[in-house]
């Protein structure tokens, strides 16, 4: 299960990363259309992955709060099970 959720949360920043990019539409915003395509890629590839909350917004609050640590990030002090793979 452990090796899933690293994989989970590596596929997730991993989407979000080009999102905030400094030459994304918004620079370090998510877009609507960014966090849409965000949800719909993590839908396909985890179908019926349980939520956390039961909140309607708490994958959009998910991608803001992973757009900030990934505008924030200190490369060499990201925990492994955070980092970029093909970093």
């Amino acid at each position: 299960m452990r090796g899933r959720c690293t994989r989970y949360l590596q596929r997730f920043r991993g989407l979000v990363r080009p999102a905030v990019a400094p030459d994304s539409p918004e620079g370090g915003t998510v877009t609507s259309d960014e966090q849409r395509s965000v949800i719909a890629e993590m839908e396909r590839a985890y179908p019926g992955h349980p939520r956390v909350a039961d909140l309607p917004t708490i994958v959009q609050e998910n991608i803001r709060a992973v757009a900030r640590e990934l505008t924030a990030e200190d490369a060499p002090r990201v925990p492994a099970a955070c980092a970029d793979p093909a970093r």
